[in-house]
C-alpha cells in the first residue's frame, strides 16, 4: 500500500508507525489488490485555538474513496478514531460487493412472510364425530 502524509502535525514521523500498523488491516482486506491499486492519503492537523488535532483518511481502493474523520485532544487517538471509522466503511463496502445488503434483505423478506403465515388465524374448525374417527 502506498502512503502520502499531509498536515501541519508536529509528530508524523512519531504518528507513522501507528499508522502503517493500523494500515495493515485495510491491506490484509484487499490483500490480492495490486499494490499500486491502494492509496492512504493521511492529512494531521494540530489546532492550536483548541489544542487539538484531527486526523483524515483517504483510502483509495478499487472501484471506491473511502474518507474517515476524527477528532480528538492527543495525536494517537484522533488517528484511531479515523481508523475506526475507515474499518467501518471498508466493511460496509465488502459487503457490499459480496451482495450481503441483497441476500439479507431476501432473508429478511422471507422471515417477514413466514411470520406472517404463523400468525394467519387459521380457518374454523369443524368438529370431529365418532363415525369419521373408526372409518
Amino acid at each position: 500500500m502506498q502512503y502520502r502524509f499531509h498536515g501541519n502535525a508536529a509528530h508524523i514521523e512519531a504518528a507513522r508507525a501507528l499508522i502503517e500498523r493500523k494500515a495493515h488491516r485495510l491491506d490484509q482486506h484487499f490483500a490480492d489488490t495490486a499494490e499500486d491499486l491502494k492509496m492512504l492519503d493521511v492529512s494531521l492537523h494540530h489546532h492550536e485555538k483548541t489544542d487539538s488535532y484531527r486526523a483524515r483518511l483517504l483510502f483509495r481502493a478499487p472501484g471506491r474513496q473511502l474518507a474517515a474523520d476524527g477528532h480528538a485532544d492527543t495525536l494517537d487517538y484522533a488517528i484511531r478514531r479515523a481508523f475506526d471509522d475507515l474499518y467501518d466503511q471498508v466493511d460496509r463496502y465488502l459487503a457490499e460487493l459480496r451482495r450481503e445488503p441483497d441476500i439479507r434483505r431476501a432473508q429478511l423478506a422471507s422471515r417477514a412472510e413466514l411470520q406472517a403465515e404463523l400468525e394467519a388465524e387459521p380457518g374454523p374448525i369443524e368438529p370431529r364425530s365418532e363415525e369419521t374417527d373408526a372409518g
